[in-house]
């Protein structure tokens, strides 16, 4: 393959554009991603979705936009810690995160971005023993990504005397005053790195095939509806009682979880395919009715490979168990019908090589706590105390 780096080269001459993988952190009109674009006017694409591990970021991929000179963010701390302990085991995470985040990285190299993950703060009562910054820190150093994790800043400033309270909106979110802090050091450090000159590296890596089956080929058109909100819209099938559905896989090919309407009324639903997944699809943060639209993956503990080809997805009984667990997950309300609001389904497959050039920039390490940008953020959280 012919590379013809004069083409790579451009985008230093363009403005920088970002692009934001995350959670609820990531999202809201106060967040830092919402400073971060007022801050500095950089075209910025947020694909982030509350409630969800980091296998979201895999199913949010195909909807990135190429960029010639981009930066993405990754945030997915605070739900791969809860995925970590209740669904796939302590054990196994780290693998399961670190296959994503390699595949991920990837991508998004591949489409013009140089990746940065952010770990946020959250459970700050377990200090230094939180999985979720353990997990990520670790994986970044061994795949050789930039991290930031503005959790261990958060608790120094805490031992140093800032209230909690001052710091963090609830235990798992930022305030509003450090969020727009971490936007102004966001945007230096882009800053920063836009005026130096990256060195460009032709690169091969084997990622993981993925593709999504969406509602609209699953459901007759009768069950299809649009839903949106400030962040997103998608089209939904409405899946009730008495209704199956079937996914056909490839070889290879396995159900990796589902996208679902999180203010759906909920039921408990069965996967069937080579052994049989029973998930409880329920959540709420409030009591408002109808509840609001919002968008939650739901991953399954191992991808599920079909039998003769097909995983069928129906609503399961009330009396049924489910077999693992779903983040976030609330008991079923008796009050509402059974039904589940599918948007798609998403399907792993074997892996593939993807050709890309990625950026690095000379000096800046891996750990972007060293850089004085980050120093005087620190210094800035510590200002919160009056």
């Amino acid at each position: 393959m012919r590379l013809r780096f004069g083409r790579f080269l451009r985008p230093r001459r363009l403005p920088p554009e970002v692009l934001v993988l995350g959670t609820s952190n990531s999202i809201g009109p106060n967040s830092y991603v919402a400073s971060l674009a007022r801050r500095t006017g950089m075209p910025l694409q947020n694909l982030s979705i509350g409630a969800s591990a980091s296998t979201v970021g895999l199913y949010q991929s195909a909807a990135i936009r190429p960029a010639r000179n981009g930066f993405a963010l990754f945030d997915y701390a605070i739900n791969d810690n809860d995925a970590g302990y209740n669904l796939w085991g302590l054990a196994r995470a780290p693998a399961v995160i670190a296959t994503t985040f390699h595949t991920l990285a990837a991508l998004v190299a591949a489409a013009g971005y140089f990746p940065i993950v952010l770990i946020l703060p959250s459970d700050l009562s377990k200090a230094e023993d939180f999985f979720g910054e353990a997990v990520h820190r670790d994986i970044c150093l061994r795949l050789g990504l930039n991290y930031l994790s503005v959790r261990t800043l958060v608790l120094r400033a805490i031992a140093a005397g800032v209230p909690t309270a001052t710091l963090m909106r609830d235990e798992w979110h930022m305030s509003d005053a450090v969020a727009d802090l971490l936007a102004g050091l966001l945007a230096g450090i882009i800053a920063t790195l836009d005026r130096a000159r990256p060195v460009l590296t032709a690169r091969r890596e084997k990622v993981q095939a993925l593709r999504t089956v969406p509602a609209p080929h699953l459901f007759q058109e009768n069950r299809i509806g649009a839903l949106a909100s400030s962040l997103r819209q998608a089209s939904y099938g409405l899946l009730a009682a008495g209704m199956r559905i079937e996914v056909a896989l490839a070889e290879g090919e396995r159900v990796g979880g589902i996208m679902v309407n999180g203010g759906g009324n909920g039921a408990n639903l069965v996967l069937r395919g080579e052994r049989e997944v029973v998930k409880r699809v329920n959540f709420e943060w409030s009591g408002y009715r109808p509840k609001p639209f919002f968008s939650v993956f739901v991953d399954l503990a191992e991808p599920l490979a079909g039998s003769s080809g097909t995983v069928t997805i129906e609503l399961a009984g009330d009396d049924r168990l489910p077999t693992e667990r779903t983040i976030h997950e609330r008991p079923l309300n008796a009050e509402v019908p059974r039904e589940v609001e599918l948007e798609a389904v998403f399907i792993t497959g074997p892996e593939r090589d993807l050709d890309f050039v990625s950026r690095s920039y000379p000096g800046l390490p891996l750990d972007l706590g060293e850089l004085g940008e980050t120093e005087r953020f620190y210094r800035a959280l510590l200002g919160l105390r009056s």
